[in-house]
């Protein structure tokens, strides 16, 4: 699985380097971390699922059919958020 950072996610075979069947797909995003392999929707069948820029979790089927599209509802952070933390954490 070989993410663009724009708009494309490619899966490529191991064994030849060649591009597999149904892919690329366009994700119309950015991608800021690696894709996950899950079985989706259910059916004994690895699948990607990204995470887009966009607030959006896209799960692909092996095959690059998109089977599962959903959107994250934002979250509100106060402004001054870190008013009142410790000078001295931890991490």
């Amino acid at each position: 699985v070989v993410p663009a950072f724009v708009h494309f996610l490619e899966v490529l075979e191991g064994s030849n380097g060649a591009k597999a069947a149904g892919w690329p797909v366009n994700h119309k995003s950015t991608l800021h971390i690696s894709p996950v392999i899950i079985d989706c929707d259910f059916d004994g069948v690895p699948d990607i699922a990204v995470v887009t820029y966009n607030a959006e979790i896209v799960c692909y089927s092996d095959d690059g059919r998109k089977i599962a599209n959903f959107h994250i509802p934002a979250l509100e952070v106060r402004k001054d958020w870190y008013v009142g933390l410790s000078a001295d954490h931890v991490d």
